[in-house]
This record gives structure tokens, C-alpha cells and sequence, in this order.
């Protein structure tokens, strides 16, 4: 390996703040899901969507993985470093979503390529270490009802089987399920996510407040095509 130059200062931060990610998150061996998971939950745990100061730095992964500001671009492309450190194949999209200029990723577990969007998995106004996983190995036909992509360019992806609530065990058949297993995920978690096969689109949760220490608690519901996803946020404060 080559030394980085000394005056390549941005290259240096880069490498230093992978060097960082990698020690504090992955503990092999972990499948190459999990280290999915973690980059996913790092980069969004450490960048607010947004323009740092130098506006440009927004646009590439140095935004995300150094000035923690960025927009879409930035994320696709700090995933993008990190997953190709980590030996997973993985490819940046460029489309739209609702309309606007956006871009995401698809990443090759298993056999298969799935589409994730860290920028859609990022909540406005930030929720710090409050992260969700509705856009996590997501297959085209769930992607394609909010985002569009010229597909011919790009990886077609039809599987479930890494999808993050599929691997979790995390899909409930109906929403009567879900309050009945809801509760083993309860612990030292702050957000307590789970898809449900259900076409109603508000729930009574207040049944959460049976379990453990709750002082308060904030929820929202996405789409997920047959499914709504549902994110309980846990004595979420807010500043």
C-alpha cells in the first residue's frame, strides 16, 4: 500500500474517518449484511442533511465522512467508499425521487442486488442516533413507486431475502400480530420498527407503554407496499 501524500489533506481526513468507522463497527466476522447495516446506521448517525460550509464538499463523501453535512449525492457516495472497503460490490443511481434529482445505491448481498437510499432513511430534522431502515434492501417494485431510474443502465433487483425487515424477522401478517410479538424487541432499543401487512394508516400504540421505562413516545408510519412500516421512536428529547 502507498502512503497518501502529504498534501492530499482531504484524502487523509477520508482515510482516517474509515479507519475510525471500521474500528468502532465492525467486529469480525460479520456477514456482509450486517457490515451493510452498520455503515448504513454510522453514516447516518454522523451527517445532517445539508450544506457544510464549503457547499461543494455536499456533493462527495468527504461531506458525510468528514464535515458530517451533506445532500444525496454525498451519502450515495460515502456508502459507496465504504461498502467497496469492505469488499461488497456496490453501484451509485442517479434518478429522481418525487419529482426531484436524487441519488441512491444498490449493493450485492448473497446472488442478488437490492436498492438502498440512506438520504430517505435519514429524518428532517435530524434524529441523531434515531435510525430507521425503511430503505434498506428494497426491491424495484417497492422503490420504483416513490423513485425512478433509468433501469437499463442499472442493476435489476427483484429479491426480499436481505431486505431489513425480512431478515430481521421483522414482517407481521397483521397488525393484531404485531401487538402480540412487538413487545420481544423491547429493551435497550431506541426505535422499535417492524412491517405490517395492513391497509388501515393510524394505530393505537399507546399498548407500548406496558413495557419497560417509557416517558414518551413518537411514531411514523411509511409505505412498503403490501406493508406499512411502522417507527416507534423511545423516549425520544428533543433539543
Amino acid at each position: 500500500d502507498e502512503e497518501i501524500p502529504s498534501d492530499k489533506k482531504k484524502a487523509i481526513a477520508m482515510y482516517d474517518a474509515y479507519i475510525e468507522f471500521y474500528q468502532t463497527c465492525i467486529k469480525e466476522p460479520m456477514s456482509d449484511f450486517d457490515k451493510e447495516v452498520a455503515v448504513h446506521d454510522y453514516l447516518i448517525k454522523n451527517c445532517v442533511y445539508g450544506f457544510p460550509e464549503e457547499q461543494q464538499d455536499a456533493y462527495d463523501a468527504y461531506g458525510v465522512l468528514v464535515s458530517h453535512k451533506a445532500v444525496c449525492d454525498g451519502y450515495a457516495e460515502a456508502f459507496f467508499m465504504l461498502m467497496t472497503c469492505l469488499d461488497i460490490p456496490c453501484d451509485i443511481v442517479v434518478g429522481t425521487a418525487d419529482g426531484d434529482l436524487h441519488a441512491w445505491n444498490q449493493v450485492k448481498l448473497g446472488d442478488d442486488w437490492y436498492n438502498i437510499d440512506l438520504t430517505w432513511d435519514d429524518s428532517l430534522p435530524d434524529m441523531g442516533d434515531y435510525v430507521k431502515h425503511t430503505y434498506v434492501n428494497v426491491n424495484d417494485d417497492i422503490l420504483q413507486r416513490t423513485h425512478s431510474w433509468q433501469k437499463q443502465f442499472y442493476r435489476e433487483c427483484t429479491a426480499d431475502y436481505y431486505n431489513f425487515y425480512s431478515k430481521r424477522f421483522l414482517k407481521y401478517e397483521s397488525y393484531d400480530d404485531y401487538v402480540k410479538r412487538i413487545k420481544l424487541q423491547m429493551g435497550k432499543n431506541k426505535v422499535i420498527e417492524a412491517a405490517v401487512r395492513t391497509d388501515e394508516n393510524t394505530f393505537d400504540l399507546s399498548f407500548f407503554y406496558n413495557y419497560g421505562n417509557i416517558s414518551s413516545l413518537n411514531y411514523v408510519i411509511e409505505d412498503l407496499a403490501d406493508y406499512k412500516v411502522i417507527i416507534v421512536y423511545l423516549n425520544l428529547k428533543r433539543s
